[in-house]
Order: C-alpha cells, then sequence, then structure tokens
C-alpha cells in the first residue's frame, strides 16, 4: 500500500511496536499519518489496507439482501476476488473493490461525500 492510494479520512490497519505482542488495529489516517506512510521514517510502524467484508459494508450503513449489498444508489456484489461496485443508474460494474480505503475512495470520488462509520 502507498501513500498515494489513501486520502485523509481513509481507515486502514496500523500495528505499532516491536514486539511480538503488537497488534493490527484499524486507524483512521489523518495528514501526519500520510506522511510518515510516504516518507517511511518510521520502521517499527506497520501499515496494511483492511480487506473489504460485509462486516465493513454493513458498518458504513450499507444493507444486504440475497444477491447484493447496497446504499442509496449503490449496489455492491461479492465476487471470488472482492467485491464489484455498481452504480445503479448504467447498473454496470465500476470496479473491483477489495479495500475498505478503496471503497471509501470511490465512493467520495463519484458522490463527492465521505463514506461515514454508522454507529
Amino acid at each position: 500500500m502507498e501513500a498515494k492510494e489513501l486520502r485523509i479520512g481513509n481507515l486502514v490497519n496500523i500495528k505499532c511496536g516491536l514486539f511480538d505482542d503488537a497488534k493490527f488495529e484499524p486507524c483512521v489516517i489523518d495528514f501526519m499519518e500520510l506522511n510518515e506512510i510516504h516518507q517511511k521514517h518510521r520502521e517499527w510502524i506497520e501499515y496494511k489496507p483492511i480487506p473489504l467484508t460485509e462486516e465493513w459494508l454493513l458498518k458504513f450503513g450499507f444493507e444486504s439482501d440475497d444477491e447484493f449489498i447496497f446504499e442509496k444508489d449503490i449496489r455492491i456484489c461479492k465476487t471470488k476476488q472482492g467485491y464489484v461496485y455498481f452504480d445503479f443508474s448504467v447498473m454496470d460494474p465500476i470496479c473491483d473493490v477489495k479495500y475498505v480505503h478503496q471503497l471509501q475512495n470511490l465512493h467520495f470520488a463519484l458522490t463527492g461525500e465521505e463514506l461515514e462509520l454508522i454507529d
């Protein structure tokens, strides 16, 4: 994962520390984190994308039926490789989405709105 793939507000997994008990935890990227990812100054911090799962889609307010997961004017279909993002207006697949930050970026690019976690 490279800094150019990320925007401020994206969710990624971060592991801080050199100890065996350090674990990856979801974290919201801010300006400082984005700069650190780009500069690669702190070797004791590791960044990984968060795999997109149905659980994450539900956290973003999507709903599911037997075939699709959907929200407003968007449909997402599960495939073997990940998820395919559809726009209701054309019903053509836009792209494959495998990670949470990719979904956040695509949603923002298409709607101009941030994809927010639902409490």
